[in-house]
Order: C-alpha cells, then structure tokens, then sequence
C-alpha cells in the first residue's frame, strides 16, 4: 500500500515549485498557475481526507512527458522534478504502518504532557508496531459550542524527547503537514499546515 504520509509530502513540495513566480505553462495541460494549483489541492484533499488515495490523476501528473515534468522543464526546475518524481515512486511502493493512514490512531496510546498556558492539552502517543511518536494539540473553549479543535502530528524521537508543552503549538506548525479535526471544524478531518487556529 502507497504511503499517504510520503505522498502528501511530495504533493506539498510540489504545489510550492508550480506556485513559484515566472512559470511557463505553454507546454503543460494547464492553462496558468491558478488551474495546475486547483488540481494538486485536489489531490492533496484526497489524500487529507481519511488517507483516501486519489483516482490514477495522481500517477498521470508524474508520467514521463506528463503536465508536471513539462511544466518542470519549461520553468526550469527540471531536476528538483526528477528527484520529486522519484520520491513520487518511493512513496507509491512503500510499505507504510497503518498509524499514519488511520486519523483516529485507535492502537496507538497517548501520555499527557501537560497544559499550555492558554489551556491546551498536550500528549504525545508512539505506535507499538512501527514506533512512530504522534503529538496532539487538543483545545477547546467551554464557553462556546462547536469550539474543540484537536491538530496530530508526526514527530520524530528527538522532537518528542525535548518537547516542553508551551513550545507544542510552534513545533505542529512547523510540520510540513498534520491532521485537524473537533467541532470546531464541523466534525470534519482533514489535512492541514502552518499556522494553527
């Protein structure tokens, strides 16, 4: 089974190369920036929403002659495609652990760390089949309905080993990608980055 967590990875870098400034479209099945973006965050909401792999759409922008290596040729970032599309194939015959696919991390066991100062729960849980430590940032205002919001993020060991509780927010917003969910959002999961509400 492909790895969502390396796919939305790659998908993330490469919405940052067809963003940049100055790209040639003319030899790509893309009009202008604002189309190739639509199609990748959709690719990227497929792959946020459950772990739900996208249609062959997703294989089809990395083929040889495809739209993303024209477009990567023309706007001359030819070889930082080469290395994405390779990472694209890593990330299509890996063997990834089911903790990185299932959002609701059900066997994996969280430990509180402790509260922020503005009141938010921080644990972090670790996978007992790969070892994989997750962080999670759960808050909620019980003044206010619909307010609970929890973000989970993959952390490496050395992340984990020196996390203080008031640094949790900054470390979660610095991942190239996390899950959010809670009322807040409407019930609603799905793939975030950057700044944390």
């Amino acid at each position: 089974m492909a790895s969502v967590y390396q796919l939305i990875s790659v998908f993330v870098e490469v919405r940052k190369l067809v963003a940049r400034e100055g790209n040639n479209f003319d030899w790509s099945c893309w009009d202008d920036a604002s189309a190739a973006l639509a199609e990748i965050d959709s690719v990227l909401e497929k792959l946020g929403k459950f772990g739900l792999l996208p249609d062959s759409k997703m294989n089809f922008l990395f083929l040889p002659t495809g739209p993303l290596q024209e477009l990567s040729i023309s706007s001359g970032w030819g070889d930082e495609f080469c290395d994405l599309a390779d990472s694209f194939d890593l990330a299509m015959e890996s063997k990834e652990c089911i903790c990185f696919q299932s959002i609701q991390q059900r066997d994996v066991p969280f430990s509180v760390v402790g509260l922020t100062d503005d009141f938010a729960d921080i644990s972090l849980g670790k996978c007992p089949k790969c070892g994989q430590v997750w962080l999670r940032y759960l808050t909620e205002n019980e003044g206010y309905t619909g307010s609970g919001r929890w973000y989970l993020g993959a952390i490496s060991d050395l992340q984990a080993n020196m996390i203080q509780v008031n640094q949790a927010k900054a470390l979660l917003e610095g991942l190239e990608w996390y899950w959010v969910g809670g009322s807040y959002f409407s019930g609603q999961i799905r793939v975030s980055r950057g700044n944390i509400l």
